[in-house]
């Protein structure tokens, strides 16, 4: 079957009842036109990649290998075409409880072959106005990020988003990984299923089936570049320096220092003119954050306008 993922026609086929991409494709439109890009789940034998090892990307490892790149985390593995057409997954008949991961980053990699930028980052959109909170795992986007779904806001994502260009913010809606200690202090969360083994202290949550009428596929260019940290004190925003910002959103971006993939030039120039033209701040998330989420949602607001 395939998907209009924005304006991409994928075809996603699995042999795998429970593959993680059935409920990710699941946000959008099925598409009549031929498949661009086709992404192949199966069951099979798994051979370690014997290519150059290129870099990691959390459990994974990525190898250039023959004529494309080919993806292993130690139990299955996925082959991704030099121009990003085909990705083919292969997975033992043993469960595999991690396999999100893989096809996550085979298909991240795909999109990426094709000009498409991954950054490490909650979507959200207040009215006409829209914001990416960026940073990496455990520095609070997806409490920020649903402390402002909770009182009306709509949400891209809460992990990932794509850019193409600056005129816009694309979703990647993969499941949410939600703590116990967000889930408590946002009660609306506490009707999400919770699924698969624990990973940092987090669970998978499908979060669009409790608020199917927040989520959006895509935004307008970002109004205010977020980066989150934890604090000791109280939760403020405070202005943040064009450089630090650069530098923020380059340690987001996964793939634009790597070598032997492609558009890294133009990759950086996108996180350049974000930068320079959408103002940023560092929020500070105190300890106040979890006792009471409004004051996180309320900062956010102030410098969205």
């Amino acid at each position: 079957m395939s998907f209009d993922f924005h304006g991409l026609a994928v075809a996603h086929d699995s042999a795998l009842a429970d593959d993680p991409l059935r409920p990710f494709f699941a946000a959008f439109a099925s598409s009549p036109r031929a498949a661009e890009v086709v992404v192949d789940v199966a069951r099979g034998e798994v051979a370690r990649p014997s290519g150059r090892p290129l870099y990691f990307l959390g459990a994974v490892q990525v190898f250039v290998e023959g004529a494309g790149y080919a993806l292993f985390d130690g139990v299955a593995r996925a082959d991704v075409t030099r121009g990003g057409e085909r990705v083919a997954a292969r997975v033992p008949a043993s469960d595999h409880a991690w396999l999100g991961g893989l096809l996550h980053a085979a298909l991240l990699l795909a999109l990426r072959l094709r000009g498409w930028f991954e950054l490490h980052a909650a979507g959200l959109v207040s009215g006409e106005r829209a914001a990416l909170i960026i940073g990496d795992a455990g520095v609070g986007k997806t409490t920020a990020l649903f402390s402002c779904v909770e009182r009306g806001a709509r949400f891209l994502s809460d992990d990932r988003v794509l850019l193409r260009d600056i005129d816009g913010v694309l979703a990647y809606p993969r499941e949410a990984h939600l703590s116990d200690q967000t889930v408590a202090a946002l009660p609306s969360l506490a009707g999400v299923p919770l699924v698969g083994p624990a990973m940092a202290g987090k669970r998978r949550g499908d979060v669009r089936a409790r608020w199917p009428e927040r989520f959006t596929t895509s935004s307008p260019r970002p109004g205010a570049l977020l980066f989150p940290r934890l604090s000791r004190g109280v939760t403020r925003t405070a202005p943040l320096a064009r450089a630090d910002a650069l530098g923020g959103l380059i340690e987001a971006s996964a793939l634009v220092a790597v070598a032997d993939v492609p558009f890294a030039p133009e990759n950086l120039a996108l996180l350049a003119r974000l930068a320079d033209m959408v103002p940023a701040w560092t929020l500070e998330l105190g300890g106040d954050a979890l006792r009471e989420p409004g004051l996180v949602a309320a900062a956010v607001a102030e410098v969205m306008g």
